[in-house]
């Protein structure tokens, strides 16, 4: 281009010349004829209106050469500019293994200048496990093209120029070029991500350990618990029938007492054991006809609250363990008769629906409620928000309902005023198809 250009001024300089000397030549003293001098000034005139025209014209195809010609330009220093500011690696390499391209980026995550990369072959970067197999991996990528991860589900490593080995992630696209088809990759250095990784994988192993340490003491405290309580309500048993008249009516009242304090302590037991088996057991899953599920706790629960008024709303189906999901039944349709007990009119409603993503179910009373501030007490081991003498119970059971929803992947929730009654649900996620 710059050589046509340089060679079109030449001819158009050589032109205009030859007219400045046509027309100097007007003033020579030999031409004096009028007819000579009228040709050659139209000679002349001519000539400098054909330069003029042949200087537009260059300058026209020039412009119209070079404008295409420096936007191309400019594009090519746009695609530089984003690729040396790519916050990845970034690396060509042919369908040799050798690589045409690396920015900024990858030079530095391998330790390596740009110049030492370009022109070598991408194994230098892999540490030597990954070589024999390297090439046909690559020939298989090319042989059959897409965009796609590398190393799906395994761990990969680079190599760095100082022969240290870093975790990264690799994603792989393929480019046709002039050259043919090579294979553009982008390189994340993930160490820091890997760190955190490790770190939550360890806290969880840990958590999970300390977990089964703790299941495993509750269930044997639980089952040592057994034996002395039974030892203690049986020789109560025995003085109030064959030593009663031995005792006042003091002695009587608290011998009574003794009796009901290790039947409370059996309960606590026996809450304590299937807390823990909670977490000790798998889940079977299969999909679960709710309101089935809910009238057969009703049965069981319903004749010791003959003046309760009881509604079961239609129940969608769910999904989980049904064994499992029959405790959380229980628990809840128990919680909800036993507070509303005192209500002149008891009433409980027993309802559900279906969400896109969740599927809810709630148990509603119109009991004596509770402060909402402390609704998450509700639902941790032991804690109540009523004294034991107006409401009987160990404060295990809402923690048990918490502690099944969530091995489902489920959420659950306390709603309440005092002296309003309370709405307490879960909800399961939806099934999907």
């Amino acid at each position: 281009m710059a050589e046509m250009r340089s060679e079109a001024h030449e001819i158009v300089r050589g032109l205009l010349s030859d007219a400045l000397v046509i027309s100097a030549g007007l003033a020579r003293e030999d031409l004096t004829a009028a007819a000579d001098r009228e040709f050659l000034v139209t000679i002349g005139v001519l000539a400098i209106i054909v330069c003029l025209t042949l200087f537009a014209v260059v300058a026209g195809v020039e412009r119209f050469v070079s404008g295409p010609v420096v936007a191309l330009e400019r594009a090519e220093e746009r695609i530089r500019t984003v690729i040396e500011a790519a916050p990845v690696g970034l690396v060509m390499v042919d369908a040799s293994g050798v690589i045409t391209l690396a920015n900024g980026q990858m030079a530095r995550m391998f330790g390596h200048p740009r110049e030492e990369l370009l022109g070598q072959r991408i194994e230098q970067l892999l540490p030597k496990r990954y070589l024999a197999g390297h090439p046909g991996l690559r020939a298989g990528f090319l042989a059959s093209p897409r965009a796609r991860s590398m190393g799906t589900g395994r761990d990969l490593f680079g190599l760095r120029k100082d022969g240290i080995e870093f975790p990264v992630e690799v994603g792989l696209n393929p480019v046709d070029t002039p050259d043919g088809r090579a294979v553009l990759a982008s390189v994340i250095d993930i160490t820091d991500r890997k760190g955190l990784e490790d770190a939550v994988h360890a806290a969880n192993a840990q958590l999970e350990a300390a977990n089964k340490e703790l299941e495993g003491f509750s269930y044997s405290v639980s089952h040592d618990l057994r034996s002395p309580l039974r030892a203690v309500d049986g020789y109560a048993l025995i003085l109030e029938e064959d030593y009663a008249a031995s005792f006042d009516d003091e002695g009587r009242r608290l011998l009574a007492v003794v009796r009901a304090e290790a039947a409370r302590m059996g309960r606590l037991i026996d809450d304590l054991l299937a807390f823990s088996r909670t977490g000790r057991q798998p889940l079977r899953a299969a999909p679960v006809d709710m309101a089935a599920l809910a009238r057969e706790a009703l049965a069981e629960m319903s004749t010791q609250y003959p003046a309760t008024s009881i509604e079961v709303l239609e129940l969608p189906q769910a999904w989980g363990d049904r064994a499992l999901l029959r405790q959380v039944w229980a628990n809840l349709i128990s919680n909800a008769l036993k507070y509303s007990a005192k209500n002149p009119a008891p009433r409980v409603e027993i309802g559900g629906r279906a969400n896109p993503d969740e599927v809810e179910y709630w148990a509603r009373d119109n009991g004596v409620g509770f402060d909402p501030r402390y609704a998450d007490k509700l639902f941790r081991v032991f804690q109540r928000l009523h004294r034991p003498e107006d409401f009987p119970g160990t404060g295990v059971g809402l923690a048990l309902v918490q502690r099944i929803v969530l091995r489902h992947g489920g959420r659950v929730w306390a709603e309440s005023e005092p002296n309003e009654g309370a709405r307490i649900g879960f909800a399961l996620p939806a099934k999907r198809s």
